[in-house]
């Protein structure tokens, strides 16, 4: 080894006896101490912005299972109203919705009448005597307009769920579902019309194949259908215009609360002086380094931290979203309420961020164990299938019990383990090259 290399490029970094070095880890203890408590408090001041952040995944995970179980809903009233429509015959149902229309027709134009007409007197008491003697024998006169909005209707709900499945708005899985329901609907507004339209030229008295009996329950049929579909498209329109961010976390004490932002505020105060600290950890290691090990090490510090910002953002954006959809909307709704505490969700997200964080220096640290000459690439390659067992079992034990979160950080961890055998692949042939220069110089 040259003189030169022998120099430290840091002149900060001194030798120092053993009583030195234990007085300079209890400063940089001291100091990093220091600034997380300072970055704690900053972040307590900041609490309400800061747990509206960390709370952001369960608010999209209760909106996701909220509005999976409305599409169920609307699926089912689709279903519903597609079995009364598939027992219609066409040129009956035409027919008695011809007539259906008249009569509401008819009652709009009495409404006419009554406005006109005095509203004492004789005239006045023989309108009401037959109005009521209309509700008598056909309590449906004033719901015949409801048959003429049900074409809109079912126009109107959908094109919204059609909208929603292409402007990517649908909740996970059930993009297809939507594209299908909207397809559905549009198709009963087609079938609507033609019976409409081929009504015209139909006498709306005469209907000789039913009786009077059958001409009531088709009527009272075709208005199911129109109610149905009415309130199917108030469940749309609440749907697609909620802005409801899912149920709120639950509080079982009246201290959680406290602890809970006390918590939050030294988690984050960690995050934001994790550099300080690696800067200080590094400076206290460095001393007792040589110059040359210094050089080794410094470009990886930088790599580690992009590293676990990668894992920090995967897990939060979407290891923690997706795992909370799928357990939280586990099981069936009408035998199970959920109510999630504000604990055991704020030691959820911080064990899984955290973990990720770990979990993502894994290419670091083989291209560490494989340029110390630890692990070589083809042990790497050779306990691959080894590596995929593990990553499986890690997962299990770092994630909830069940198989999507469990796959969400093992599959990470398969994909990292592939970059960094190529990561060493590529460092090892950069090496060898640089050697063979230094001989050839």
């Amino acid at each position: 080894m040259s003189d030169s290399d022998n120099k430290d490029s840091d002149p900060d970094l001194k030798t120092m006896s053993f009583g030195d070095h234990l007085e300079e880890l209890r400063t940089r203890l001291l100091r990093s101490l220091l600034i997380l408590i300072v970055f704690a408090g900053i972040a307590l001041v900041y609490q309400g912005e800061l747990m509206t952040i960390i709370t952001a995944p369960h608010r999209k995970a209760m909106t996701q299972i909220e509005s999976a179980r409305v599409v169920q809903r609307i699926e089912q009233e689709v279903v519903g109203i597609q079995s009364i429509t598939d027992l219609f015959v066409d040129e009956q149902a035409s027919r008695i919705l011809q007539l259906s229309i008249n009569k509401g027709q008819w009652w709009d134009r009495w409404e006419a009448f009554r406005e006109q007409a005095p509203a004492t007197g004789p005239l006045a008491d023989f309108a009401d005597l037959v109005e009521e003697r209309a509700e008598i024998l056909d309590g449906t006169l004033k719901t015949g307009d409801i048959l003429e909005r049900t074409p809109s209707s079912l126009l109107v709900s959908g094109e919204i769920l059609q909208e929603v499945s292409e402007t990517g708005q649908a909740p996970w899985g059930n993009q297809s579902t939507l594209i299908r329901l909207g397809d559905d609907l549009l198709l009963l507004r087609e079938r609507w019309l033609s019976w409409r339209q081929g009504s015209n030229n139909i006498d709306p008295v005469a209907v000789p194949e039913l009786t009077l009996a059958e001409q009531k329950a088709l009527e009272e049929n075709l208005r199911s259908v129109a109610s149905k579909t009415e309130a199917l498209e108030r469940t749309i329109d609440d749907w697609v215009t909620w802005r409801v961010k899912g149920k709120p976390l639950v509080l079982l004490s009246y201290t959680e609360a406290f602890f809970a932002y006390v918590k939050l505020g030294i988690f984050l105060g960690l995050i934001c002086t994790l550099p300080w600290i690696t800067a200080e950890i590094w400076q206290f290691i460095a001393a007792g380094l040589y110059p040359g090990e210094r050089k080794s090490v410094r470009p990886f510090i930088p790599l580690a931290f992009l590293l676990l910002a990668g894992g920090v953002n995967f897990a939060y954006w979407i290891l923690v979203p997706v795992g909370l959809s799928f357990l939280g909307g586990y099981g069936d709704p009408s035998l199970l309420a959920n109510s999630f505490t504000l604990k055991d969700y704020m030691g959820l997200v911080f064990t899984l961020v955290l973990g990720m964080g770990l979990i993502f220096q894994l290419p670091l640290l083989m291209i560490l164990l494989s340029k110390t000459g630890v692990v070589s690439v083809e042990m790497f390659r050779q306990y691959r299938k080894v590596s995929i067992l593990s990553a499986m079992i890690l997962g299990a034990f770092l994630t909830p019990p069940d198989v999507v979160t469990q796959l969400l950080m093992a599959g990470p961890l398969v994909i990292l383990y592939e970059v960094g055998i190529l990561a060493c692949v590529t460092l090892g042939k950069s090496s060898i090259e640089s050697d063979s220069r230094d001989l050839k110089s």
